[in-house]
């Protein structure tokens, strides 16, 4: 590998590092918050918008 392509392979090492670093490392034992979140049904749910949908 020429040097510089070894330069930038050691940047992106060093900012996947730096970026698993800063990231929140999840808790133990709580189960519930590492579930998916279901998905909200917004079809049914009417949003009024400003044309005078009698607001």
């Amino acid at each position: 590998m020429n040097f510089p392509g070894e330069f930038i392979l050691m940047a992106a090492t060093l900012m996947r590092i730096k970026a698993k670093m800063l990231l929140p490392k999840p808790q133990l034992g709580d189960e519930d918050e590492l579930k998916i979140p279901r998905k909200i049904n917004t079809t049914t749910t009417r949003i009024p918008t400003l044309k005078g949908d009698g607001i």
